[in-house]
């Protein structure tokens, strides 16, 4: 993902795109955090729904832990 985080950008990655991805897709986002709904990521990773992310950015800099 690269895109610059707009009100119809925050959260392009959620619940849902993530169900519509295939088991071996690959997540990159080296834009901006609050692309991707970061709580939605951890669960498609720990439930297998993809293989891995790569990630750059944060919502919230520096990042908590889960």
């Amino acid at each position: 993902i690269h895109t610059p985080l707009t009100s119809e950008t925050k959260y392009l990655l959620n619940q849902t795109a993530f169900n519509l991805m295939k088991p071996n897709a690959i997540v990159l986002n080296t834009a901006r955090g609050g692309i991707i709904e970061e709580n939605h990521l951890f669960e498609a990773l720990t439930q297998n729904k993809i293989k891995a992310a790569a990630i750059d950015v944060y919502e919230e800099e520096p990042p908590t832990l889960f």
